[in-house]
């Protein structure tokens, strides 16, 4: 009798009813009337099938499911092979997930005892029930569905599914998971709307899903500028709606909700009444999707700039031509947790942009506040910000290239209260984050050196393929390299406008820590 390699590298007796198991539940699955002489007879051509791949008296058990699909098509059952494909394809999803599916007494335990790596990268955090739900929150989020379906996880697809439709999502069993948007040109190759089968996708379900994310804003305490739609998190993948004083810019970055583009403008002009609405889909990832890039105020009228409030700031806004759909508002509370720090403090604002951070320092008492930026029209900008806000003479510009100067910086013997360092994303990909972990880690060395004894540094990234935890070990190592002791005081994430959906890993993509340098 000859033996059966598993893929752990097991080796077990070949049992022939392991195949007739399977094509078994194939057949069921496909509701074909069978008998178990045709079962038995199939589970025979398999056998004869994998002969001449036997080895050493071993075969793989690959080799043999190869061998299944092979003869139920040969023997005309192609509708049975591809359900024992997608069995396949399911037994190792459920595979993968037991492989990294945490115990969860364990988990606790370790926290408690200390023992676990993410304690451990949060040395600061006590024990707590806040502590625990820090420590492991990543945990928890491996265990939930994505709000996503990806080409790859796909495994068949009914020949009329049409780019832009939705599509009802089963698992294996054929049983319901969910519908969403399908579009077989992009990766994502499903948008999930909803896990309700009979729930209507119409501009009611559009309607209400806008008016509870604006309800969940205001009950906050947003309301003059925010992020009002966060797409995944707010069960609208591919939809992003912001906020500017009396004016709403949006972006669609799916090709099912372009199609709703004119339902969707008549919602947010019912429920917001703006002044205007503008459309920033200039974005690239629309041409993955499809879809035209275009920018053009579609209803009403939208000013060159308009004047919103942050705090205790105003801040001018340029929503056809600002930053995402007009300006940062990612970091909108982050701006405000300066005020303990600025006060009495020399302050360098790293990649300032449009001077967000620069001006809240000023506002908050700080002694000097110099911005640096590569770009001279945003720093035109901060000059205009700290202008309208009264700080202008506090507030300096610098345009450089942010590492060429922290490294002339340091060479000079310069040093600062307060360093906020709030670069854009060095990776933008899984491929890019290597280097990007280099990139972050040189520039948050020289921001430390550049800190003085007791003063502070602020430090940002929003690459999501930089997890929080990662981050955290970079700002150790450049803590260690540059010779400075740091201390943790804060961990930052985007605005509470920008909730991260635990179902959705990469809408947690800004992060960030406030350390004291000692």
């Amino acid at each position: 009798m000859f033996q059966v390699v598993k893929r752990d590298g097991e080796i077990a007796d070949f049992q022939m009813s392991k195949i007739t198991s399977a094509i078994d539940k194939a057949f069921d699955a496909k509701e074909k009337i069978y008998s178990k002489d045709i079962i038995d007879l199939l589970g025979l051509r398999v056998t004869a099938d994998f002969q001449n791949k036997i080895q050493d008296n071993k075969v793989t058990v690959e080799d043999i499911q190869d061998s299944v699909e092979d003869v139920l098509i040969q023997a005309g059952y192609s509708d049975v092979a591809k359900a024992y494909i997608l069995y396949r394809k399911q037994r190792e999803k459920i595979r993968n997930m037991k492989s990294t599916i945490l115990d969860y007494k364990e988990i606790v335990d370790s926290y408690v005892k200390v023992e676990d790596w993410r304690v451990k990268e949060n040395s600061t955090v006590t024990y707590s029930v806040g502590g625990l739900i820090l420590s492991n929150s990543g945990a928890v989020t491996a265990n939930y569905w994505l709000s996503e379906i990806y080409d790859n996880e796909i495994a068949w697809c009914d020949d009329r599914c049409r780019d832009g439709d939705v599509v009802a999502v089963l698992d294996s069993r054929h049983r319901f998971v969910g519908r969403g948007f399908f579009n077989a040109q992009s990766k994502i190759a499903v948008r999930m709307l909803t896990r309700s089968q009979d729930t209507p996708i119409d501009r009611a379900f559009f309607r209400a899903r806008i008016a509870a994310a604006w309800a969940y804003r205001q009950q906050l305490g947003f309301s003059n500028a925010c992020r009002v739609v966060f797409g995944e998190s707010d069960g609208l993948p591919g939809l992003t709606v912001d906020k500017f004083a009396d004016c709403l810019s949006f972006q669609i970055a799916c090709l099912g909700l372009e199609r709703w583009k004119p339902e969707l403008i008549s919602i947010l002009a019912e429920l917001f009444a703006p002044r205007g609405i503008y459309e920033r889909d200039d974005l690239p990832v629309r041409e993955k999707e499809g879809l035209p890039l275009i920018k053009t105020c579609v209803y009403g009228e939208v000013s060159e700039e308009l004047v919103i409030r942050e705090h205790d700031a105003r801040m001018l806004v340029s929503i056809a031509n600002g930053q995402k759909t007009g300006h940062f508002l990612d970091q909108q509370e982050n701006r405000g947790r300066l005020k303990p720090y600025a006060p009495g403090q020399d302050v360098l604002d790293l990649c300032c942009c449009t001077g967000g951070f620069s001006i809240h320092a000023a506002l908050y008492g700080a002694k000097s506040v110099e911005a640096v930026d590569v770009s001279e029209d945003a720093l035109a900008l901060v000059r205009r910000n700290a202008a309208l806000n009264g700080v202008q003479d506090i507030v300096t510009t610098t345009c450089a290239n942010v590492f060429d100067l922290a490294r002339q910086y340091v060479r000079e013997g310069r040093q600062y209260g307060l360093v906020v360092c709030d670069p854009p994303a060095f990776a933008k990909s899984r491929k890019a984050l290597e280097n990007a972990y280099r990139g972050y880690k040189e520039l948050n060395l020289q921001c430390m050196k550049l800190v003085r004894p007791g003063g502070y540094l602020v430090s940002c990234s929003c690459s999501q393929f930089m997890t929080p935890e990662l981050f955290l070990k970079m700002l150790r190592e450049a803590a260690q390299d540059a010779g400075r002791d740091a201390r943790l005081l804060e961990t930052l994430i985007q605005s509470r406008d920008h909730p991260a959906s635990l179902a959705s890993e990469q809408s947690l993509y800004l992060k960030g820590d406030i350390l004291q340098i000692v």
